[in-house]
């Protein structure tokens, strides 16, 4: 997809053709992508992650789509055995990813056979496979390293003290920062240290960073044109931590500031923004017992997702991104599961393989994916015609 498309797409006019009023076995559905004999009906961004507008597998969520009609209205045209036509707009949505990712000391220690700085960095920034590189055309990504103060130097897993190429944190949070855009890896690449910044962990404060580069101040909900759903994902290795108010005294008790950041993550919550959270500390018990209850309010339905290794963290990205941007299509009705193959789907008359890699699958009762090549022209093509049928029994009308 091109940038010049935009950053929220109108995919154009859908046309579900819904028949389930007499005995005629016809085709009960049609969707009709990129018609333009009627103009789309103004869409009203969604707010939160409430099932109709964000799959909570898929932060994504499926193509936006809103009737532009109260209900299904009965007219002429319509072929023997139907009796109801709806006509609805479809938006492909650019989500904004913020990525709140831990600098601090302790990430020199090891994820699986690499540090987990390294193991991290590679996941999202890998020139040819890094999650940020493959969707920086669907993505408007944006990145808060973060780190802090800290009253000592840190040690390495082999006893040795771990040499940061930043130096000493002088603020706190120290933060570099990336405002989300498309087509953003080579800024992002270019603010990414070569190594952990080496400080503390004041993750509330990095989080409290992000919600000041929202409109507004995150004082409302955060709407981008149309439809954009704003994500967070924070990826740590340690509790949180104070050492900004405390003269560098290690004999003081620190602060205790976990309840700062489930604050800030319901704060998010509060203008519709999920939170992701992953552990870079394996089973670090107590680090884990803390995150579970961020995760509690990041408005996911998500528990924290806990990597051991490197593979395990791109796919934990691959989890919470979703493979395939852009290729769900939400249906006004359900269709039985079991039975899905009893319908067929084109794309621009090329007729797609059903519960297949390269062609569609019912998601969920409610949603289709497509797969494979067939993604891809979903993508890249805006003009794409996108054609269903299901008989009668096998689709019903929410």
């Amino acid at each position: 997809m091109k940038s010049a498309r935009g950053d929220t797409y109108v995919a154009g006019l859908l046309a579900i053709v819904l028949a389930a009023c007499s005995s005629s076995p016809t085709p009960s559905g049609s969707i009709v992508r990129g018609a333009s004999a009627m103009k789309p009906a103004p869409v009203q961004a969604p707010v939160g992650g409430s099932a109709a507008d964000l799959d909570s597998d898929n932060p994504f969520g499926p193509a936006k789509i809103t009737p532009m009609n109260n209900g299904p209205t009965a007219g002429a045209g319509l072929k023997d055995g139907q009796c109801a036509r709806q006509d609805l707009t479809t938006m492909r949505v650019v989500p904004t990813i913020w990525l709140v990712l831990d600098g601090s000391g302790s990430m020199v220690e090891m994820l699986g056979d690499k540090s987990r700085f390294d193991a991290l960095k590679e996941s999202l920034m890998d020139p040819m496979a890094g999650v940020v590189k493959t969707l920086e055309h669907d993505v408007k990504w944006g990145m808060v390293m973060y780190d802090g103060p800290s009253p000592f130097p840190q040690p390495l897993p082999d006893g040795g003290t771990a040499m940061f190429s930043s130096g000493p944190a002088m603020t706190c949070p120290r933060v570099v920062t990336v405002e989300p855009k498309k087509d953003n890896y080579m800024a992002i690449s270019a603010m990414y240290p070569p190594d952990p910044l080496g400080g503390s962990t004041p993750t509330d404060k990095a989080l409290q960073a992000v919600i000041t580069h929202l409109p507004n101040g995150g004082q409302g909900p955060v709407l981008d044109g149309m439809v954009s759903p704003t994500i967070v994902v924070l990826a740590t290795d340690g509790a949180p931590n104070d050492f900004c108010t405390m003269n560098m005294d290690i004999f003081a008790a620190p602060k205790d500031v976990r309840p700062d950041v489930i604050a800030a993550v319901k704060n998010l919550a509060g203008v519709g923004i999920k939170t992701y959270v992953i552990s870079l500390a394996g089973d670090d018990q107590m680090l884990t017992q803390h995150l579970i209850q961020v995760a509690q309010v990041g408005n996911t339905g998500k528990a924290p997702f806990i990597p051991m290794n490197k593979m395990q963290l791109v796919q934990t990205f691959k989890d919470i991104i979703g493979p395939e941007v852009a290729c769900d299509v939400t249906l006004a009705g359900k269709v039985k599961p079991g039975l899905e193959c009893k319908g067929t789907l084109q794309i621009n008359s090329r007729t797609l393989d059903c519960n297949s890699d390269n062609g569609w699958k019912l998601k969920d009762t409610s949603t289709i994916t497509i797969t494979g090549d067939a993604c891809t022209q979903y993508k890249n093509d805006m003009a794409a015609v996108l054609h269903a049928d299901f008989p009668c029994e096998v689709l019903t009308l929410n």
